[in-house]
């Protein structure tokens, strides 16, 4: 073996020792991850960092009014958590927004404070295409369903609600009765 020979041999053990600390020829991040974290990449710091799986749960916080007859996109304040920036309150209040492309699982529950007698949930994604739908006739007030999809960057989804008993009717805000819409990534 020459000498040419091994010094190129340790200059390649050295590289991949250097790669222990690096994915992809790029630099890892030095802070631990926790329980069902995964890696991904942070533009800004330019590092591979450990990440919180996308999940989001928004909910409305006050009554909304439903016309008789007509459909709605209910405009959901808060969130009891959202680790992605799924959901924005002030511009678009009835969306969830996927930042992180995959495959979700969706969940969208309405009570009503009057029997509606005749209604509609929806999932739509984008505005247009229904992923999800839940009719009920009689004397039910709760309402819910849910789905499992798969959604690119930009994709949104919203939760659509209809009644025609004749009369308007509002959405119900109690303690566990909240009106909510959720997604949680489960893979890319």
């Amino acid at each position: 073996m020459t000498v040419e020979s091994r010094l190129a041999d340790v200059v390649d053990r050295l590289r991949n020792l250097g790669n222990a600390v690096r994915l992809q020829g790029r630099r890892m991040s030095a802070a631990a991850p926790s329980d069902l974290n995964f890696l991904g990449w942070n533009a800004t710091t330019k590092k591979w960092e450990p990440k919180h799986p996308p999940k989001v749960f928004a909910y409305r916080t006050t009554t909304q009014v439903y016309t008789s007859g007509s459909a709605d996109a209910l405009r959901m304040g808060a969130e009891l958590f959202d680790t992605d920036s799924m959901h924005e309150g002030v511009t678009n209040p009835s969306r969830v927004t996927f930042n992180t492309a995959g495959t979700y699982i969706l969940a969208a529950h309405s009570s009503w404070s009057a029997n509606p007698t005749n209604a509609v949930i929806k999932i739509t994604k984008n505005g247009t295409d229904d992923l999800a739908l839940a009719q009920i006739v009689g004397d039910y007030r709760s309402m819910g369903l849910s789905a499992i999809r798969d959604f690119v960057v930009g994709d949104y989804i919203e939760m659509i609600l209809f009644q025609g008993s004749g009369t308007n009717k509002t959405t119900l805000i109690s303690s566990g009765k909240s009106s909510t819409l959720s997604a949680v990534w489960v893979a890319r």
